[in-house]
Order: structure tokens, then C-alpha cells, then sequence
């Protein structure tokens, strides 16, 4: 019986450091989630005046954010090198 309740005391205190390891990476994963959406909502700001219409609400996907993220970088990717080969 001794061994039986080493055991369960044992299994709750590894959930209980489980269970704060969870809650610390949840507040992680938000934070991460809440940077991916400021840093889309600025990177799509930045090319707006390259082309208005491309603007679009984040639907809080965060792989639409990463591939949005992608294109726009492409996009000001490619603004740059056709800026860059035009006389001053």
C-alpha cells in the first residue's frame, strides 16, 4: 500500500510540473502568436503603397499569417531589386 500511494503522490507531482510546464508554453504560444499578427499587420502597412488592394484581415490562422508574411516579403523583396537597377 506504501508503494501504491509513493506512486500516486509521484504521478500528481509530475502533473502538477507538467500542468505549469503547459501554462508556460501557452503563454509562449500566445505571445509568439500576438508578434506573428503585429509583425503581418506592419510588413502589410509597408507594401500598401506598393499595391493597396493587397491589404487583408488576419483571420487568425497562424500558417495564413506566415505565408502572408512570405508574400509580402517576396513582394518587397522584388520592389527593391527593381529600385535598385534604376539610375539615380
Amino acid at each position: 500500500m506504501q508503494a501504491l500511494s509513493a506512486q500516486v503522490a509521484d504521478a500528481q507531482s509530475r502533473l502538477t510540473s507538467l500542468q505549469a510546464a503547459h501554462d508556460d508554453l501557452r503563454v509562449a504560444y500566445d505571445s509568439l502568436l500576438s508578434e506573428l499578427r503585429r509583425l503581418r499587420l506592419d510588413a502589410e502597412s509597408r507594401v500598401q503603397p506598393l499595391d493597396p488592394d493587397q491589404r487583408t484581415e488576419p483571420t487568425g490562422d497562424p500558417m495564413e499569417d506566415i505565408a502572408v508574411l512570405g508574400r509580402l516579403a517576396q513582394r518587397l523583396h522584388d520592389a527593391a531589386s527593381n529600385n535598385s537597377g534604376r539610375p539615380s
